[in-house]
């Protein structure tokens, strides 16, 4: 290294940590770097371009550090964090891999590389390479923090609780803690221990818009209604100018609670619609979705997102109208504009699913597993549901500008079991029929005949709202010749997702976008009537294995051989 190098790398190393980014990026121009070039000045570079948010030209100079000097860790590292960013998390955790062989103790290497394995739903690698962290560091709250927030996406509530409360011995004044232990409480439903904790991390940083947030959900869960919209309505102060679309989910509630503040009876039938969605929360870890071979070559081998279609584009013509018939309500369709029209109104967005146990169904061959009009040429798609919304949830922020905020948001996505009247009686079907479903299905009974009783004798503005709160459930009740199907329903308001539409089909069709599902697919289903159906396998098998360079579970690829005629 020469004289004017060692200058540069002295001067580049002084801008940066005065946090001068773009001076050192126009001191490093391409002329000085074609000159007097190293993998350290490329790197610093590389670094200076992440702390302003410019990925794409930190990975063009972190590449060129990894081909000057193989044996650079931090060249590695930078470039780990760039692949991260753009999302090809199995090209960074190959880097950090590179990183931490040429130096073991890169405590920075094992935390980005445990937040890769959080995106892949891979947790306990992540909770490895956290607690490498903290034998590397053991005095980092910021470790312990990490490692707390991956065993509470495990659900493991105990470990996570202990290691917010280890980050607090080491940081007292550690708001992000103390909002992390209220969402812990919060998610066992222990709302008022969530709210003490939720208040001293306001106490540490009265800006910290994540706990107020989490506080107004905490609140509103109490039904304290004037103190969840005052933080409701501080949140979307702080974040409106950053964040607007989390400041519209926050005026969106403090909307409805205003409605439940000031109307009795609005609020009692949203309690109870709220009640009855708990109930039939679907509670196994896999779901299987039924569609065409046409459809599961662009889900599988291209990578198009799964689509959910507007509930008015379901195939059933009767979707949506049995509840509104047992409470004797009219559906919106039959309720007047004017003498001789109807009011279009907005619906939920529907995905179709079944219990995992009917990914080999005859019935379900016959009505779904379909290629065109042809009965059982299709296939079902297992997957994980936790991870598949997981990754959902983690789209929706990115599109919202708004990953970095650590609100609950859980209940935006949600997978429902479907319940079906039979005589004026609601049916839970389960192959086992356990203890639990069949006090869920005496529990769902009672609430169905309290709303019945709220929403009779109500006058037209009644029955107008009380119709707007059955969009939340609406579709989640069908006749009972469907019973068979064990349907589950994935059921999410379009507010939070660009809406789609397919104009060259009649009539055209309404969507919107979830999320890929190849890294979340544990098996395929072929149906029996597929042809060539080990030709199909073996492209889905070989794609799989080469996109899922890391991933938990092997994805099994069967092919039906379910006698069907």
């Amino acid at each position: 290294m020469n004289q004017i190098q060692q200058l540069l790398i002295t001067e580049s190393q002084n801008l940066y940590n005065k946090e001068s980014f773009a001076d050192l990026i126009a001191l490093l121009d391409d002329e000085i770097i074609d000159q007097y070039g190293t993998a350290q000045l490329l790197a610093l570079k590389a670094a200076a371009y992440q702390k302003i948010g410019g990925y794409a030209n930190s990975l063009r100079y972190a590449n060129a550090a990894c081909s000057l000097d193989p044996q650079h860790p931090q060249a590695f590292f930078l470039r780990g964090n760039a692949q991260s960013v753009i999302g090809k998390l199995d090209e960074a955790i190959l880097d950090y891999n590179l990183a931490i062989s040429l130096k073991s103790d890169y405590k920075d290497c094992y935390t980005n590389r445990g937040y890769c394995w959080i995106d892949l739903n891979l947790h306990e690698q992540a909770i490895s390479d956290f607690s490498m962290a903290i034998s590397i560091n053991p005095d980092s709250p910021d470790a312990y923090i990490n490692r707390g927030n991956a065993f509470i996406e495990k659900k493991e509530y105990f470990e996570g609780i202990d290691d917010f409360k280890k980050a607090l011995l080491l940081d007292p004044n550690s708001s992000i803690a103390y909002n992390n232990l209220g969402r812990a409480h919060y998610d066992k439903d222990l709302y008022g221990d969530a709210i003490i904790y939720f208040d001293q991390a306001i106490q540490k940083d009265s800006t910290y818009s994540d706990a107020y947030f989490n506080r107004a959900l905490a609140y509103r869960d109490i039904y304290d209604y004037d103190k969840s919209i005052d933080d409701f309505l501080y949140f979307s102060k702080l974040v409106s100018a950053t964040n607007p679309n989390f400041a519209d989910i926050a005026k969106n509630e403090i909307y409805q609670l205003e409605l439940k503040k000031y109307d009795s009876w609005y609020d009692n039938v949203d309690r109870i619609i709220q009640k009855i969605k708990k109930v039939l929360l679907f509670d196994k870890s896999y779901v299987t979705h039924y569609t065409s071979m046409s459809s599961a070559r662009h889900l599988i081998l291209f990578g198009s997102p799964m689509r959910l279609s507007e509930g008015a584009f379901l195939n059933d013509s009767s979707e949506g109208t049995e509840i509104h018939r047992f409470l004797g309500l009219n559906s919106p369709a039959d309720i007047s504009h004017d003498a001789h029209s109807v009011l279009f109104q907005e619906k939920s967005f529907i995905g179709s699913f079944v219990a995992d146990d009917k990914d080999d169904d005859l019935t379900l061959w016959r009505m779904y597993g379909k290629e065109a009009q042809y009965e059982a040429k299709g296939c079902a798609l297992t997957f994980h549901k936790d991870h598949f919304l997981h990754n959902l949830d983690q789209s929706v922020r990115r599109a919202a500008k708004g990953d970095s905020i650590d609100i609950s948001t859980d209940e935006q996505f949600v997978f429902y079991r479907v319940a079906y009247i039979q005589r004026d009686k609601f049916v839970l079907p389960d192959k086992m029929q356990t203890k639990q479903t069949k006090n869920n299905e005496k529990q769902l009974n009672a609430l169905m005949k309290e709303l019945k009783s709220k929403v009779s004798y109500i006058n037209k503005d009644q029955k107008q709202k009380a119709l707007k709160l059955m969009q939340e459930i609406v579709y989640l009740f069908k006749s009972s010749e469907y019973r068979d199907e064990h349907e589950v329903r994935l059921v999410v308001r379009g507010d939070r997702f660009e809406k789609k539409i397919l104009k060259e089909e009649t009539p055209p069709r309404v969507y919107v976008d979830l999320v890929s599902l190849p890294p979340v697919v544990q098996k395929i289903t072929i149906g029996p009537k597929v042809e060539k159906a080990e030709e199909w396998a073996a492209a889905f098998n070989y794609h799989i294995k080469a996109e899922k360079k890391f991933g938990k579970e092997k994805t099994q690829i069967v092919i039906s051989r379910i006698p069907f005629r």
